[in-house]
């Protein structure tokens, strides 16, 4: 199969596998800001037809008015810093009614720049309207309401003293205030992966006299980590810095926004791309555990047949000893005979419901531990489901700190990501299979076909025993070998692997192998081949061959009559952009001299003739030491022409 058929038939099986997701799929060309792709949900979800988006603008004027400035400004802005990036805002649809959705973009680069955006939008109109809108106002107005519960902060430079720090510092991070009494006391508190750094930066833009404002992560006294933008104000004296002013925010919580986001984008680029349901579950837990710090996890899907619960990838919870332990960390959790899946871990799968527990050997669910596994300090488990339809599970386990709501949320969104992939799984594999089922009806149908010429074939030859007349047995003779060259194709798609492709040389080969065995001469003709691996379709081949037999048997009757080292070459390559050459020569005795193909009165080059005009062939004959007939052809017949 060439690239080019490649990537076409690529890109057809993408597209079938999108259509089977309720889900807008685009992709948007940034050079000419244009739409390259927007999959038919449009219709079934906006009322629009995927030609209504074409540019960057006519998307821009879809949206509700006053949602269009900012997600505008927004996207803008993280397609210029090339980060994924995840938005909620209102349409209006084609009847005028408003539609919520939620997009998931990534932004592909080429060449260090941004080139391509590939997304995906989610109706999520019936799905807490009010929620959703108020995330979104938050993210709008988060500076102006962080700013209330900032900590203001004073320390003298001299000394290294905090000469001021308001109360809110002990609903920040828990330290008593009495405690915050000088500048090592803060650098004690900060996280150990920032603490080389940021007191370092904060320190030489001081001894510039600049002021700065950098973000950084501090240790909470319950051992959390609470991320804080500082901004700090350098009051210079007579003799440079005097002291510091400044405000700590807490931005743990846009922090963990833009790893939501960050992780949803990598999720959304994976299943828009050819990774494997295994590799996106790899990549699932991996971003799971990230968001959540925990320390074990598995993904899994449910199995269409049994209704098993399979993890697809596992940390090591299982020990040596552990009698659940599955080979290479696969793991099959049994459905249970009621169909409700036991334990702690099938409480999610039966409601249908994410959960979490800080006190999982307290939960009502809790059935113990096999002998071999980790101890659970606390557990969070969220189903994944695709059109109500549970197909999947992520569980967390281990968090370094108790798990909160706003973990679960975290994770449900990862889920949600997930179950696509899960159900693009499951139509890859019901397209294959069917594939595979028509691939063995076709392939019988050949089978069948190649049979049934073959007993023509053979009613041909019985007949022929009863024929005295030697221009009859030869019309029989003949007729035999055009039944077998279309009869080889079918026997060839039968034998192969691949039945859209057949092996040109063999087919050649044995073609004019088969003409050979039937002694048209008694002369050992040497045949050479040259045949490049070109792949022609079936309508191109079988007429093909044809000719080929009817040159190549012309040849073995009439040219070889003169002595000689006999010789006959079957050329086939590749010209031209899209174009097959197609050479049969002979050093026989050639052709006579008043010779003319097109008043020939035999069969044999009449069907020549009406072959080369059924596949646009081209054919030029010269008589010059032997024969040689000459035909350039396209590979695929043009549609006008079938």
């Amino acid at each position: 199969m060439t690239e080019k058929s490649e990537k076409r038939n690529l890109s057809q099986l993408f597209q079938t596998l999108v259509e089977f997701t309720d889900a807008i799929h685009w992709e948007m060309d940034l050079k000419t800001m244009r739409f390259t792709y927007v999959s038919p949900q449009i219709e079934k979800i906006l009322g629009y037809p995927p030609s209504h988006w074409t540019t960057f603008d006519s998307w821009a004027r879809s949206l509700y008015p006053d949602d269009r400035d900012w997600a505008v400004d927004f996207c803008k802005a993280k397609v210029l810093q090339a980060e994924h990036h995840e938005l909620l805002y209102r349409v209006v649809a084609s009847d005028d009614k408003i539609v919520w959705l939620r997009e998931i973009v990534s932004v592909i680069s080429e060449n260090g720049a941004p080139a391509k955006l590939i997304g995906v939008m989610f109706d999520v109109t019936g799905q807490q309207k009010t929620k959703h809108a108020l995330r979104h106002s938050e993210r709008i107005y988060r500076d102006l309401v962080e700013m209330t519960g900032a900590v203001h902060w004073e320390v003298d430079i001299a000394s290294l003293q905090f000469t001021y720090i308001s109360p809110q510092i002990e609903s920040l991070l828990g330290y008593p205030l009495e405690e915050w009494t000088g500048f090592e006391y803060w650098v004690g508190r900060i996280h150990p992966d920032d603490a080389g750094w940021a007191p370092q930066y904060c320190n030489t833009e001081t001894a510039r006299g600049k002021d700065h404002v950098f973000e950084y992560r501090m240790i909470h006294r319950n051992g959390t980590t609470v991320w804080v933008k500082d901004i700090v104000h350098v009051v210079m004296g007579d003799h440079g810095p005097q002291k510091l002013q400044g405000i700590f925010v807490d931005i743990t919580g846009s922090k963990q926004e833009h790893l939501i986001s960050k992780a949803v984008g990598d999720l959304a680029a994976a299943l828009l791309s050819e990774t494997s349901l295994e590799e996106i579950a790899k990549l699932t837990l991996s971003r799971a555990r990230e968001l959540t710090a925990s320390e074990h996890g598995y993904v899994s899907a449910i199995d269409q047949d049994s209704g098993d619960n399979i993890s697809y990838t596992l940390t090591q919870m299982m020990g040596d000893p552990c009698i659940m332990r599955g080979d290479d960390q696969r793991i099959r959790f049994p459905v249970g005979k009621d169909g409700k899946y036991p334990g702690l871990w099938g409480c999610s799968l039966n409601e249908k419901e994410p959960m979490f527990t800080n006190d999982p050997s307290g939960h009502e669910n809790a059935k113990g531990l096999p002998e071999g596994h980790i101890p659970l300090q606390n557990f969070l488990s969220a189903p994944a489901l695709y059109g109500g339809e549970l197909v999947g599970q992520i569980a967390l386990a281990n968090s370094a700190t108790d798990y909160s709501e706003k973990d679960l949320d975290s994770v449900v969104r990862l889920a949600d990501i997930y179950a696509i992939a899960v159900q693009r799984a499951k139509a890859e594999k019901m397209l294959l299979d069917s594939l595979r089922e028509k691939e063995v009806l076709l392939k019988e149908v050949h089978h069948r076909v190649k049979n049934n010429m073959a007993v023509i074939a053979s009613l041909l030859n019985l007949q022929s025993a009863y024929v005295r007349d030697p221009e009859d047995l030869s019309m029989l003779r003949e007729s035999q070998g055009r039944i077998r060259a279309m009869a080889l194709v079918h026997e060839q798609l039968y034998r192969s692997e691949n039945i859209s492709r057949i092996d040109v040389h063999s087919y050649m080969v044995s073609l004019v192998e088969s003409i050979r065995k039937s002694k048209l001469t008694s002369a050992k003709i040497k045949v050479i081949f040259d045949i490049e691996d070109v792949e022609l379709e079936m309508d191109v081949l079988i007429p093909c061959g044809l000719i080929v037999n009817e040159i190549v048997t012309n040849a073995f009757k009439h040219a070889f009559k003169g002595g000689g080292k006999p010789q006959l070459a079957v050329k086939l390559r590749s010209v031209g952009g899209n174009d097959v050459q197609l050479a049969i020569s002979d050093n026989g005795i050639g052709l006579p001299e008043e010779f003319d193909i097109d008043a020939s009165a035999g069969l044999g080059l009449k069907l020549v003739t009406a072959l080369c005009s059924q596949i646009w062939a081209a054919m030029e004959y010269r008589s010059d030491n032997g024969t040689e007939f000459v035909l350039t052809f396209p590979r695929e017949i043009p549609h006008s022409k079938a």
